[in-house]
């Protein structure tokens, strides 16, 4: 019995179906993997709760990926740079702050290009209204005509300074110029109208130039000769913006020849002053017109405001007394014009042209004149200075009954008279 149970007991085992050992090796495989996790989760684990076991579940998802962790990296460098940069400007601006507040060491103080001006060099301006750039043209315009006129004077008359120190800067460029010129004479000093046609040929272009005049300044004239002072002092303290600043700059200076070159200078520039009705300005040309006489050609100009129609002056000094837009002359104002042609008569090469004007002005008082009121209250005769069309001179003549009163008047006036009895003795002779 007992032999019979022992070999039951050893007695070989069928061998089992294929099929039934792969199961047999994936449960003990899955067993063993179970009981590993359990195990470890168990022994070394036990102590987290279940949320951070899902943290760093995904932590571990996150950091896994070369993306993520390359995108992590560029943010972490960046922010170090940051930080970097901005240590060091903030240690920059403490070490120049330092520097400021360092006192200045004479052996570290670099010499200046710049010239180093004293107070007594400093001249402040008035307390004016700024000037602009059209009066910054005429004063520049002005002072380097009479600079130019002074300079060429002195150097033609050999001057060594009467009333200017020899050391002055104004003698050195004198001695400078005449150095230049191997023979000085006396023809060299001509008269101020001549003296004003060459400077104007030379230096008319470069005048011209606007840009220059508002980089102008006025120089410092107390080197300079006393008349040339006088008329730089009233040249600065002047406006210039109006014609009646100008009037007033003409009759301040008192000497007879920068009057003459003011003369010739207004002709050119008059279009460059504001026209004011504050003050008469026919009365000025009248002035002008009798000091041109002495000069032909300069009087020619002027008397040209009355002669010819399309000469822009005469919006210049016949602006206060209009008639339905039209300039109007006084007949004193003609009478001064036949005065100067009869001055001028000596003169051949301009008879035709002396006669051409004075058939000229006789038209004009017959079929232009118109009657008005004076200052005064009175009647008097003034004189249409057309410019429109013929057509436009039609419309806006007087009636023949104001004329006939107007000739009138003429009739009465001993000037006028007089005058064209002048004119037809030389016309005579």
């Amino acid at each position: 019995m007992r032999s019979e149970r022992w070999w039951l007991q050893w007695k070989p085992v069928a061998p089992c179906r294929r099929w039934n050992c792969k199961w047999i090796r994936g449960n003990l495989r899955e067993l063993q993997c179970g009981y590993a996790r359990s195990h470890i989760y168990a022994g070394r684990n036990s102590s987290l709760s279940p949320h951070a076991l899902g943290m760093g579940k995904t932590l571990w998802r996150y950091f896994n990926a070369p993306g993520n962790v390359m995108f992590v990296t560029t943010n972490i460098v960046t922010l170090a740079g940051i930080i970097c940069y901005s240590t060091l400007t903030s240690i920059g601006r403490e070490n120049s702050m330092n520097m400021c507040d360092l006192e200045p060491q004479d052996g570290l103080v670099a010499e200046s290009p710049l010239k180093r001006y004293s107070e007594g060099e400093i001249r402040l301006g008035d307390n004016k209204s700024p000037a602009s750039s059209i009066a910054q043209h005429v004063k520049m315009s002005l002072c380097h005509l009479f600079y130019s006129y002074y300079m060429c004077r002195d150097v033609a008359n050999g001057r060594h300074g009467d009333d200017v120190e020899d050391v002055s800067e104004w003698m050195k460029e004198v001695r400078a110029i005449q150095n230049e010129i191997p023979t000085i004479s006396d023809k060299m000093n001509v008269p101020p109208a001549t003296f004003y046609h060459v400077w104007k040929q030379e230096f008319v272009a470069l005048l011209g130039n606007l840009n220059r005049s508002q980089q102008f300044h006025m120089p410092d004239w107390r080197q300079y000769p006393k008349d040339l002072q006088a008329v730089c002092f009233l040249i600065y303290h002047s406006d210039l913006r109006t014609l009646g600043d100008f009037i007033k700059v003409y009759n301040d200076v008192p000497y007879r020849s920068l009057r003459t070159l003011l003369r010739a200078w207004l002709y050119d520039n008059s279009h460059l002053f504001k026209v004011t009705n504050d003050i008469d300005n026919e009365q000025f040309y009248s002035r002008l017109l009798r000091a041109s006489v002495p000069d032909s050609p300069l009087f020619s100009k002027y008397a040209s405001i009355i002669l010819d129609p399309s000469n822009p002056r005469r919006r210049v000094f016949f602006n206060n007394r209009l008639r339905e837009g039209t300039p109007t002359a006084a007949l004193g104002t003609i009478v001064e014009v036949l005065n100067g042609l009869k001055g001028n008569a000596q003169d051949a090469f301009c008879t035709t042209a002396r006669n051409d004007a004075v058939i000229r002005l006789i038209s004009m008082i017959r079929a232009d004149c118109i009657m008005a009121r004076n200052k005064r209250g009175r009647n008097e005769v003034r004189i249409l200075l057309f410019q429109g069309s013929v057509d436009e001179i039609q419309q806006k003549r007087a009636s023949s009954d104001e004329r006939k009163a107007c000739y009138r008047l003429v009739s009465e006036d001993a000037r006028v008279m007089r005058v064209l009895n002048s004119l037809s003795e030389l016309k005579n002779e």
